[in-house]
């Protein structure tokens, strides 16, 4: 019998202000060994559409189903994930307001992020990279995000700790040392 062993990376992205203006993702396992480290400059993008491709090409550069831990010094990137993407997919990608429904800003790429949710299992930390030492992992802070629709291959219950019962789309913050050991 073959067991499948899903692997548990960090996910690491961030849109770096130079000029040209470039986006950042590193892939690291749990040992803190980058598996993948890519930059690349994206002229006529900045700000939130830049650290949202960051995101996605990471993890379109993931090769198989994964355990995700996201982190980004984005409020962009994190708040999306945490409490924008379930409802944004459930309103066909527009959202509230002032009392009208209105395009979500860069929903072709959220629209790939929810995609790539199907594969992956994720959760979302904050943490600040510096371009010059690059990422750590330290006393992160983690919480997870909701499978996207479609997704059969997982539960819910794999979404939330033990002991906690949580719907599906509710965020809980577990620490480090619970999401680190398999």
């Amino acid at each position: 019998m073959v067991i499948a062993v899903t692997p548990t990376l960090h996910l690491f992205c961030q849109a770096i202000a130079d000029n040209p203006p470039r986006w950042h993702f590193v892939l690291q396992d749990l040992e803190g060994s980058n598996v993948l480290d890519v930059t690349d400059a994206e002229s006529g993008v900045d700000g939130e559409r830049l650290e949202l491709l960051a995101l996605v090409r990471g993890l379109e550069a993931i090769w198989c189903p994964a355990r995700l831990i996201v982190v980004s010094p984005s409020r962009y990137i994190r708040h999306g994930l945490q409490f924008g993407l379930n409802d944004w997919r459930r309103q066909d990608w527009r959202w509230e307001r002032f009392g009208e429904l209105v395009p979500i800003k860069n929903a072709d790429l959220w629209q790939r992020v929810d995609a790539a949710l199907r594969f992956h299992e994720l959760e979302v930390a904050r943490h600040q990279m510096s371009t010059l030492t690059g990422p750590t992992v330290s006393s992160l802070r983690v919480a997870r995000v909701a499978p996207a629709r479609g997704s059969d291959d997982r539960s819910p219950a794999r979404m939330r700790p033990a002991g906690e019962s949580r719907r599906v789309g509710d965020l809980s913050e577990v620490d480090m040392a619970t999401t680190a050991s398999p």
